[in-house]
């Protein structure tokens, strides 16, 4: 595919997205018999990445000077809640601020005086007592980059309807797509990335809908409304994996639409925002919101 520079920027300016992150150790988890009780340990994460990649400098500081011999588990927690590592790492972050971001619609933020944007982030770093029924082990980088290629592949059959582009990718394509997260560089993951995205529709949008405390939802997306020329739209999309949510432009208005760490426009072709706003799984991941979310699922 030719790349415009408007394209290119675009691309590149998603790379350089961060988040500043504070991990502190759990208090009751270091050792009885360490010298002085650790300080949190602050880290520039990019978004496009993981957690257990983006933290492991700091996991194996902690591991080394403060962590119990035995160790069940490492993992990762948010106001109390275990974090999905499997998920890109700025996508837990939107799935926490964009309850904020509901709240503020619904007029609520003023009167708790809470902050829409808490920053740096603030993490509690486990290693006993691994939730085992809440999240995924992670043992090591190889869980982490087995996972995403399984997602790339799907996210491709989903674009193709078979796995020919991603099967066709030499080994060392594949790790320099691996190695691009890592080093978080946009050009070489690009330099493979366009075997991916072909010139003209695919058959369906890679698209995950995305709720705090809910399975993800991800239904086939095509380009086009059917029986139309219209291009289908993020509110399209939400109309059709939400209805409860999405059906009436009032219920619309309560619920906030987050992509990338961005307010979303429910007018935006979806095929726009996947070429410019995916992952580099190749999904594109919509997080929502909205303050009451006890309506019937």
């Amino acid at each position: 595919m030719n790349v415009g520079l408007e394209e290119q920027l675009l691309h590149t300016e998603l790379w350089k997205g961060e988040l500043p992150i504070m991990l502190h150790m759990a208090r009751d988890e270091v050792m009885t018999d360490a010298a002085c009780t650790p300080d949190p340990v602050f880290v520039m994460a990019p978004r496009l990445s993981y957690l257990p990649l983006a933290c492991a400098a700091a996991v194996e500081y902690f591991r080394a000077a403060f962590a119990p011999p035995h160790i069940d588990g490492v993992w990762f927690e948010c106001d109390g809640v275990p974090c999905k590592w499997q998920l890109p790492l700025g996508v837990l972050y939107d799935l926490m601020t964009v309850r904020r971001d509901a709240r503020t619609k619904a007029g609520a933020q003023q009167a708790s005086g809470e902050d829409a944007s808490p920053l740096p982030w603030r993490l509690t770093l486990h290693f006993l007592a691994f939730p085992a029924n809440l999240i995924m082990r992670c043992p090591d980088e190889h869980t982490v980059k087995r996972h995403f290629l399984n997602n790339l592949k799907e996210a491709n059959y989903l674009k193709h309807g078979d796995n020919s582009r991603t099967n066709d990718l030499s080994l060392q394509e594949q790790d320099d797509m691996w190695e691009a997260i890592k080093t978080n560089d946009a050009s070489l993951f690009w330099s493979v990335n366009t075997k991916l995205t072909p010139a003209d529709s695919f058959r369906n949008v890679p698209v995950r809908v995305c709720r705090n405390g809910k399975p993800m939802i991800q239904e086939p997306i095509a380009h086009w409304k059917e029986g139309t020329e219209s291009l289908t739209t993020l509110g399209d999309v939400l109309v059709q994996t939400l209805p409860q949510w999405f059906g009436t432009p009032e219920a619309a208005a309560e619920v906030a639409v987050e992509v990338q760490g961005v307010r979303a426009l429910l007018h935006t072709p979806i095929s726009w925002l996947s070429y410019h706003c995916s992952h580099p799984d190749n999904f594109l991941y919509v997080c929502v919101a909205r303050q009451d979310e006890s309506v019937a699922e």
